[in-house]
């Protein structure tokens, strides 16, 4: 009984609001989302995260659906978390290349349709999660800044370790930290720097412990200030070195579509 219950939770069921109904036919189709997730640049193309809500095919009325899709557009364009973006290409089932199970790799992820090389425009911006939004920004910057004053390939390496992107660590740097057993100190994680911010909360730089009262139905409780920055930075820290609650699907509160454009600063 309890396996069966198992392996139905553990299987996907999709009906005619699933957007993975539509993989594999033959015409292109048009699906609209937004950007659920900080876009993942790579050599031939960039993996944007899109929580799928129309599906436009050209002999049929638009479809409202739900469920993520892999958008894989071209490299070095310019989508960022939280636009809301429209692909027009193939709708595909996800395949495997050669010994890895990619297809399962992206199901452990809840995605189960992929569109390679669409054509993507951008609709409207900031209708992701606002505070989010902002760790995402708050991480290019600090990634940029570390390119401006360090030499390759000592910024891609600290980039990796302080905000978790290894995708800028050569090759060769990455096989020497596993022949050398240290491939542990990239894949820092939110949790591995407790201890240091824990450190810098008692510092000078945080300040000396207060307390603020607030109220809340006749009730009086006191909070510690130096505990809410605490939280605070952790939890930045997390969303910047990837934290696996934040940009997933269904977690995006969206705002109404904003018909102008883009500013990109």
């Amino acid at each position: 009984m309890l396996g069966a219950l198992r392996y139905n939770l553990a299987h996907p069921h999709f009906d005619q609001t699933s957007v993975s109904t539509y993989n594999d036919q033959q015409r292109s189709l048009v699906v609209e989302g937004v950007v659920v997730g900080e876009p993942d640049v790579r050599d031939a193309y960039t993996n944007l995260r899109v929580e799928a809500d129309k599906l436009i095919t050209t002999d049929q009325p638009t479809r409202t659906v739900k469920g993520p899709v892999l958008v894989q557009p071209p490299p070095f364009t310019d989508f960022r978390y939280g636009d809301r973006v429209r692909a027009e290409g193939k709708l595909q089932t996800p395949a495997n290349t050669g010994d890895f199970d990619y297809r399962e790799y992206l199901a452990r992820q809840d995605v189960y349709s992929i569109m390679s090389r669409p054509r993507v425009t951008t609709l409207a911006c900031d209708q992701g999660f606002v505070p989010l939004g902002w760790l995402y920004a708050f991480k290019a910057r600090a990634k940029s800044v570390i390119a401006q004053i360090l030499p390759e390939p000592q910024a891609s390496l600290l980039t990796g370790i302080l905000l978790g992107d290894d995708s800028g660590i050569p090759k060769s740097v990455q096989d020497t930290f596993r022949t050398t057993g240290t491939s542990h100190v990239i894949a820092i994680s939110g949790y591995n720097v407790m201890i240091p911010v824990w450190l810098a909360s008692q510092s000078s730089v945080i300040g000396h412990q207060r307390t603020v009262t607030t109220r809340w139905k006749d009730n009086r409780r006191s909070v510690s200030a130096s505990d809410q920055r605490l939280h605070g930075l952790t939890s930045a820290f997390s969303a910047c070195t990837g934290s696996p609650r934040l940009g997933a699907p269904g977690r995006c509160r969206h705002s109404p579509p904003n018909p102008q454009s883009c500013a990109r600063s």
